[in-house]
């Protein structure tokens, strides 16, 4: 098979040929369909941070595609059925699987990092990693519904417990930011959008924002945020995941205000403690989306209430997986699918 491989940081990934994997037991093979190219990657690719393996690894972890073949003891997916891999693959028997917590599984596998992903045309994962996928989901774009939807739609149902009438601001309209834009206004929420990229912006308003705030220049953002809101926001959600918009995004909130970070970063983060006191305010980080969760987003994408297709912005073969992501450190996208069967 076809995949593009990460060897090493600060440099390009090629095409190489790889045997196709062999599922064993437990464990199923699926033709890959489609793969967002997440911001995420870049992690590894530009910045040093290292997998959880050791490369040379394939990295990809929006999957969705076709079952190819399956292991011994495999009964819950058959060969040629639709499904789409969790960003977080559970192993169905720790202590937070049982309590349906699958996204903070103790054993848990994540596609593109601790196994290869699906930056290429085979993947193999565990059968606790093949997600029936509705029918009425498209493949190329249900990829996103693995991470930029599924992230933001337990951060902002799950976690942040969103309600009709509260404000919610997103910190980085990019794939994450956009998503979570759609689950909130479907809630019954005001939206405030915020960027510096004014492309990323105008996308906001596409996906309902009510408001969008460029950050170019703004001295105290959290100043700036609480005049327009009249006391802070309900809920900031900080998909860009660097220190500094971190505590941005929490000297937004007003009383009883909850940050949820879904951005990642390796340095250390901190926050004006008397606010978390005398306003009460809250901090959660979220990891992905339980199994559970992801079946309810399905059944919301089916009912027409999130628009996935508006976050496909970009679709390529997986040979310009250098163009792909380029394109994604360029802000001209909100999400890349890579197409590995494309003609």
């Amino acid at each position: 098979m076809k995949a593009a491989v990460f060897r090493k940081p600060y440099s390009t990934m090629e095409i190489e040929d790889w045997d196709t994997p062999v599922p064993g037991a437990r464990e199923v093979l699926i033709k890959v369909a489609a793969c967002g190219v997440c911001h995420t990657d870049l992690h590894f690719i530009d910045h040093g941070v290292p997998p959880l393996t050791e490369p040379p690894v394939i990295l990809g972890h929006e999957i969705t595609g076709t079952v190819e073949t399956v292991g011994e003891a495999v009964d819950s997916v058959k060969k040629g059925q639709r499904v789409l891999v969790p960003v977080v693959i559970p192993c169905g028997e720790c202590t937070f699987c049982q309590c349906g917590k699958t996204n903070l599984c103790r054993e848990r596998t994540i596609p593109g990092n601790k196994i290869h992903g699906g930056y290429a045309e085979y993947v193999k994962v565990p059968v606790s990693g093949a997600l029936p996928l509705p029918d009425e989901v498209p493949l190329e774009t249900g990829a996103v519904l693995a991470d930029a939807f599924g992230t933001s739609f337990h951060a902002i149902v799950d976690v942040g417990k969103i309600q009709k009438g509260e404000t919610l601001l997103v910190f980085g309209a990019g794939g994450l930011g956009t998503a979570a834009i759609q689950i909130a206004k479907h809630a019954g929420a005001r939206v405030i959008a915020l960027d510096m990229n004014p492309l990323k912006l105008q996308w906001a308003e596409e996906m309902g924002a009510d408001e969008t705030v460029n950050s170019h220049g703004i001295r105290d953002l959290g100043a700036h945020v609480r005049d327009l809101t009249d006391g802070g926001v309900d809920v900031a959600y900080e998909a860009i995941g660097a220190p500094r918009t971190i505590y941005q995004a929490f000297t937004c909130l007003g009383p009883e205000g909850r940050l949820i970070v879904a951005g990642y970063t390796r340095n250390e983060v901190k926050f004006p403690e008397p606010n978390l006191i005398f306003e009460e305010r809250s901090i959660f980080g979220v990891l992905g989306c339980p199994v559970s969760s992801y079946y309810t987003l399905f059944e919301h994408v089916v009912a027409g209430d999130y628009d996935i297709e508006a976050l496909a912005t970009k679709r390529m073969p997986l040979e310009e997986i250098e163009k792909a992501l380029t394109s994604v450190r360029s802000g001209q996208t909100l999400r890349t699918i890579l197409t590995p069967w494309q003609d």
